[in-house]
């Protein structure tokens, strides 16, 4: 799931999925199994430490957000709701960053994906 909704992901699947309408603002990405089953996940190496530990700290983002997503819902102010937001969105870009480390990617790619998916 961490892995699933990063900026990478997406970005990789504008480009390979079909597309209805312009995926840069809004088109609707055509999510079937034949682009579904292309998506690289990357498999943990379970005698690196680095993979273990940011696979446990994407696993502990992932949960963050979603305890974060049930606080919004049940957020009375919007004050409450802009704080809660927040703090999804910079769980977000942490979830993120690991998935870089992840695959390796370098300052460059990083900018490349960050570029594309604003």
């Amino acid at each position: 799931l961490g892995i699933l909704n990063t900026k990478l992901i997406w970005t990789y699947l504008k480009r390979l999925c079909s597309v209805l309408g312009d995926p840069d603002k809004k088109g609707r990405l055509e999510l079937r199994s034949i682009y579904i089953s292309k998506i690289p996940v990357y498999k943990i190496d379970e005698e690196n430490n680095n993979d273990k530990n940011c696979y446990k700290s994407i696993i502990k983002n992932v949960e963050s957000i979603l305890s974060l997503n049930t606080q919004y819902s049940k957020a009375k102010s919007d004050n409450h709701k802009s704080i809660i937001q927040r703090q999804i969105e910079a769980t977000d870009r942490e979830i993120d960053q690991l998935v870089y480390e992840l695959y390796g990617l370098t300052k460059e790619e990083i900018r490349i994906v960050e570029g594309e998916t604003k």
